[in-house]
């Protein structure tokens, strides 16, 4: 029995062998708006959300898209300070900012404030 055991626990040792875990650090010179970020999300659809004083980030995995506010559009962000996300059960991503609540549409890239 033991012949076998220890036979069966080399054999899975050699093939079943641990993941190599990867860390990538995201920063202002990768894109980032800025280093202190202050609500992280997940979309539906993969993207990564990064919400800072200076606006909100979308990360595809290679490179960061920007999304301000603009007093002259309704259609972007009520403010840049982000201070929490969800994305809820109907996938929906919700982005609370310093002057309200803000819908994201992700087929018209804009916001509903």
């Amino acid at each position: 029995k033991r012949i076998v055991f220890l036979s069966l626990f080399l054999f899975l040792h050699h093939f079943c062998k641990s993941q190599e875990l990867r860390f990538n650090q995201l920063m202002t010179k990768n894109g980032l708006s800025q280093n202190s970020i202050f609500a992280i999300a997940q979309d539906s659809r993969g993207f990564m959300w990064y919400g800072s004083r200076f606006g909100l980030n979308r990360y595809d995995g290679h490179r960061f898209s920007l999304y301000k506010s603009s007093s002259l559009d309704t259609t972007t962000l009520s403010d840049d300070y982000i201070l929490s996300m969800l994305n809820d059960s109907k996938h929906v991503l919700w982005v609370g900012t310093s002057n309200g609540l803000n819908k994201f549409n992700p087929i018209k890239n804009s916001f509903k404030r």
